[in-house]
């Protein structure tokens, strides 16, 4: 019988898997949704290969197997502090790749979560889930982003601190979703199983699209951008008023403490930023960037009385920036130098002083 080692080994230089995790389609996801019903021994093994792919990163999804393994082992050999504790890449790639993989995959086991963790400091940690169910919830904690694959292989792509719970009912053909936070949604079309999501107040349908929905419980409205297709918004609150029509590039906010609805073009540059891996500010003030931050890097803020205690500094809101997968430490230091604070980072707490 095959080790839990070697199954991993096949499927990290298996192109298809490989495909699964950074670039799936219809084929590849029920191909590997058959695949992990039939084999529930191998599960773990499709999660430590899943890890392993996603450290070689998307820009190596099509290289050759032995360069994959070499691949990862330079991502690993990084992730140390000391690199004298391992032996030197290139002389064992040189001299027997299959010894190299054996090397890699143990310490992929036992040094991952180091590295994990270790990397979730400075940049949003990504998970990408496969769900076989017809009814889950899913949640993204703080400083994460997750990727979802529903059944009939549409995908929703969840933002830091947010939860979705999906019911599909087969026999009255329904796929309903209900959000909390933010997602951008990728809906396979079937005319014949409409797809809804409820946030709050706001109801929206579709058949076949993609859409971004921002709905975090703590924010004052909550947007829905249509990036592709079409969708109708019902308010649950004004169930007598009609249905809000959106085309691409539409954005319908609704105002929360007004329960009013407001329609206009969106920007996809800020709207969709962050599944772009971007933080994409514009006219904010520290209050709202501090929230942002705390979401995308899992951290909180805690600022000293006296800034607290400068009304300027607290209600400038005039800021603006785009940082594209960077760290805290670099975010900050810009952001620091704009408004003329200094910092510290421990553990998960970012002082402001």
């Amino acid at each position: 019988m095959a080790t839990s080692n070697n199954i991993v080994e096949e499927l990290v230089c298996d192109d298809s898997f490989c495909k699964l995790v950074t670039e799936p389609d219809e084929h590849t996801l029920k191909k590997w949704s058959d695949f992990r019903r039939d084999n529930p021994d191998k599960v773990a093994a499709m999660e430590e290969a899943k890890k392993i792919v996603l450290l070689l990163g998307h820009e190596k999804a099509e290289i050759g197997a032995e360069e994959r393994v070499s691949a990862v082992w330079q991502k690993l050999q990084t992730s140390v502090e000391s690199p004298h504790d391992m032996p030197h890449h290139s002389t064992v790639a040189k001299s027997n790749s299959a010894v190299l993989w054996k090397a890699a995959a143990v310490v992929a086991l036992f040094i991952g979560a180091f590295f994990v963790l270790n990397e979730m400091q400075d940049k949003p940690v990504e998970e990408i889930k496969l769900a076989t169910a017809n009814h889950f919830v899913r949640t993204t904690p703080m400083g994460q982003k997750s990727t979802v694959y529903l059944p009939d292989g549409s995908q929703v792509m969840m933002n830091a601190g947010s939860a979705i719970k999906y019911h599909e009912d087969l026999e009255n053909g329904t796929r309903k979703l209900v959000l909390e936070g933010e997602a951008f949604f990728d809906i396979k079309k079937d005319s014949l199983r409409p797809f809804t999501v409820t946030t709050e107040n706001i109801k929206t349908t579709v058949l076949g699209t993609s859409f971004n929905i921002r709905a975090y419980k703590e924010e004052a409205q909550i947007d829905v951008a249509l990036v592709t297709g079409k969708v109708a918004l019902a308010n649950s609150n004004k169930p007598t008023e009609a249905n809000i029509l959106l085309n691409p590039n539409d954005m319908v906010s609704y105002h929360k403490a007004e329960n009013s609805t407001s329609k206009q073009n969106f920007n996809p540059d800020k709207v969709l930023a962050w599944t772009e891996k971007t933080l994409y500010f514009e006219d904010v003030n520290f209050d709202e960037l501090t929230t942002v931050l705390e979401r995308w890097y899992g951290v909180k803020f805690m600022v000293e009385p006296s800034a607290m205690s400068d009304k300027e500094f607290l209600e400038r809101k005039d800021y603006k920036g785009k940082y594209i997968n960077k760290s805290l430490d670099t975010v900050l230091k810009a952001v620091g130098f704009s408004y003329g604070f200094n910092y510290e980072i421990k553990n998960k707490t970012v002082r402001i002083m």
